[in-house]
């Protein structure tokens, strides 16, 4: 399980509560700056989601691979499309 500080949305969009299982389109940003592509493992009762990080992109920086093919637990106003 990767251990990411993940920043909330400016903006959460509603239909972040409703993604399911697979599902791939949106990304998450950390407070570093960076931000990665996800894919929804599962579903959790509490309304979050456990997904797992697809790849990483950092303007101007170096990419660390470190986190890819990770899972990381986000709520749907962590959620960024």
């Amino acid at each position: 399980m990767a251990d990411l500080d993940i920043m909330m949305a400016d903006e959460p969009l509603e239909k972040a509560k409703h993604l399911q299982v697979g599902e791939e389109q949106f990304f998450v940003l950390d407070r570093q700056g960076r931000s990665f592509n996800c894919r929804v493992k599962e579903r959790l009762p509490n309304g979050e989601y456990t997904v797992e990080l697809l790849s990483e992109s950092i303007e101007g920086r170096e990419k660390s691979l470190d986190y890819i093919g990770k899972e990381q637990n986000i709520s749907w106003d962590q959620i960024r499309f």
